[in-house]
């Protein structure tokens, strides 16, 4: 079912599902971000492409995480994978923001480009998510780059402040042979692997 019309926003309308909040009487008080990203699916369902680009990305722009997911899914769907790796990339150096670096790697990797995926991963990692260095050293693994990969791990592991991703990316260390018992280093932002010392 498609969200309401802007005229409606702050209304609860009825449906059959029964009552249905509208984008400014949600949670976060509704506002810009709201319209913003409810106008980009009006036109995305409209079929009006380009304009729901425009739009999520504005909404993106603006820090709403959920525009950006739709801005990019629409850009791939419609061939622009240099036009999504691009902006994501400006966006992630801009502001360091973990979640573009994901989205760039998810487009290159979905796109065949799963090697150059791998620093976005790694850049991913280093603004906070260490979930990303598991990726990266999963896509090096699979690359035959034990070595690399096992040094992405340990940086996963080593991280004190996501227990969480610590235990997984402890097994995937493990399974790497001699891998375990090595400590943290970096691949930098090149996607180049060190070499083994």
């Amino acid at each position: 079912m498609s969200p309401p019309h802007p005229a409606q926003a702050g209304r609860t309308l009825v449906t059959a599902n029964g009552p249905r909040d509208t984008p400014s009487s949600r949670r976060r008080g509704g506002g810009r971000l709201d319209l913003l990203r409810w106008t980009g699916h009006e036109a995305r369902e409209a079929g009006r492409t380009a304009l729901a680009i425009s739009v999520y990305r504005t909404a993106a722009d603006a820090g709403d995480v959920d525009a950006l997911r739709w801005a990019v899914h629409l850009l791939e769907a419609d061939g622009r994978i240099d036009e999504a790796v691009g902006w994501l990339g400006r966006r992630a150096e801009a502001g360091g923001d973990f979640r573009s670096w994901w989205l760039t790697a998810g487009v290159l990797v979905r796109a065949g480009h799963a090697d150059d995926a791998v620093p976005c991963f790694t850049r991913a990692g280093e603004a906070g998510d260490p979930r990303a260095f598991l990726a990266a050293g999963d896509h090096l693994r699979r690359a035959g780059r034990d070595d690399a990969a096992a040094v992405l791990f340990r940086r996963c592991a080593d991280d004190v402040h996501n227990a969480s991703a610590a235990e997984p990316c402890a097994a995937a260390c493990a399974l790497i042979p001699g891998a375990a018992g090595r400590g943290s280093r970096s691949v930098g932002h090149t996607g180049r692997t060190p070499h083994p010392s």
